[in-house]
């Protein structure tokens, strides 16, 4: 154990001192919650207010139509003329009293699109009567968060999950950031609870591990791109992300999944979600998983992912490191497009 872990572990009262400690604010800003699913759930039955549906900046996971169900909201998605690049100009029209309750996940958790932060302030101030809920289950990753816009807009919330900093998901344990007196209502309410043991001890080690926050993202993404130039090389089309996965973009996404399956590679297929037909979404692991990942890819038959036309929808990243390495990236492994 580090000498930084070993101090955390030992003088650590509560995780929520520690994450005001994180995040530069007080500890009344702070709710913890053991499972994000029934925390969300809980969180809307309390500001749903009059709403009957949430406003969805792009793509939603499953998890998120679950707890909005729960609370008998029913979720729509706004899109702009492309899933892979920020747009507000869909969310504003869908916009009509100021009251509406309105969800990003920030970098989105299917499709990997980040905001700027003036993006978020934006949107705040477009529903100043209503509630913004910001999931940042992969913030660490991507280096993004608007921890510090929760003091400014008292209907702002920030939703963190404690696994992404270990590098996994399998974790459904965070906490959210709010409005001291937003929070107070969520304790009040009894959205929020106390950690188990084992819990709190896995909050701990996520707590200690975020010194090397940086070091982990860096190798992430260095790993990404070399899978990423790989793959180009092998004529598969693929769109990195700023998060801890790529897109990739196939002619036959079932075979494909199929023949990644059979080589031990997991995949998820997201050709039932709106405008990503033909494509899969592959974490980054390890690159003894990434190698066979791409050996796969070599092995395949060219029809299962020759394009007959290739996605041009536009694709924005938010973190200058991750825009260089897509410019090297796609300079490095330029392939011409097929008729």
């Amino acid at each position: 154990m580090s000498t930084t872990r070993k101090s955390i572990a030992s003088n650590a009262g509560t995780p929520r001192e520690l994450l005001a400690e994180r995040h530069g604010l007080e500890p009344a800003h702070i709710v913890l919650f053991q499972d994000f699913t029934d925390f969300l759930g809980a969180l809307l039955a309390l500001v749903q207010d009059t709403a009957t549906d949430i406003i969805a900046v792009g793509h939603v996971t499953p998890d998120v139509e679950i707890a909005a169900d729960r609370a008998g909201l029913t979720v729509r998605e706004c899109f702009g003329p492309s899933p892979f690049a920020p747009d507000l100009d869909s969310v504003r029209s869908a916009v009509r009293t100021g009251g509406e309750i309105v969800y990003l996940a920030q970098p989105n958790r299917v499709t990997g699109v980040t905001f700027a932060t003036a993006d978020i302030e934006a949107l705040a101030d477009a529903i100043p009567d209503g509630y913004l809920i910001i999931d940042e289950q992969l913030a660490d990753i991507a280096g993004v968060t608007a921890d510090r816009l929760v003091t400014r807009y008292p209907h702002l919330i920030v939703l963190r999950w404690f696994g992404s900093a270990l590098g996994t998901i399998s974790s459904q344990t965070g906490y959210a950031l709010g409005a001291a007196t937003l929070i107070r209502r969520l304790n009040d309410y009894r959205c929020g609870a106390e950690l188990t043991g084992a819990a709190r001890r896995y909050a701990l080690t996520a707590l200690a591990s975020h010194e090397n926050d940086d070091e982990r993202s860096h190798r992430l993404h260095d790993e990404m791109l070399r899978l990423g130039q790989g793959l180009t090389r092998a004529g598969v089309r693929v769109r990195l992300t700023a998060a801890d996965f790529l897109l990739i973009q196939v002619a036959d996404p079932l075979r494909v999944g199929n023949a990644l399956a059979a080589a031990r590679v997991p995949v998820q297929n997201l050709d039932g979600y709106p405008h990503l037909k033909g494509y899969l979404r592959y974490r980054i692991l390890s690159p003894a998983v990434n190698d066979r990942c791409l050996r796969a890819f070599e092995r395949m038959p060219g029809e299962f992912c020759r394009l007959r036309r290739a996605d041009r929808r536009a694709s924005t990243l938010h973190r200058p490191a991750e825009a260089v390495a897509r410019e090297r990236h796609a300079h490095a492994t330029a392939v011409p497009e097929e008729a």
